[in-house]
């Protein structure tokens, strides 16, 4: 798993679909999951707070800044 916060270009983000779990994917990695009839997103990585719909073609990923360590 990633555990650093990436930068990253905006429109890497996609979805696949796992059995009934659909992942949200930034760069291939999986940063987040939900059952297919849930409407709420589980963060899979330390750095992410959480993951909420804003559209139907847009979501807004809040960073968990007190998780990640300091320089």
């Amino acid at each position: 798993m990633m555990s650093e916060i990436p930068i990253v270009p905006a429109g890497p983000i996609s979805t696949e679909q796992d059995g009934e779990n659909l992942f949200l994917l930034l760069h291939g990695h999986r940063i987040a999951k939900r059952k297919m009839k849930a409407r709420k997103w589980i963060p899979l990585v330390p750095w992410i707070e959480s993951v909420s719909k804003d559209s139907d073609s847009s979501i807004v990923i809040r960073l968990a800044l007190d998780n990640v360590g300091t320089a």
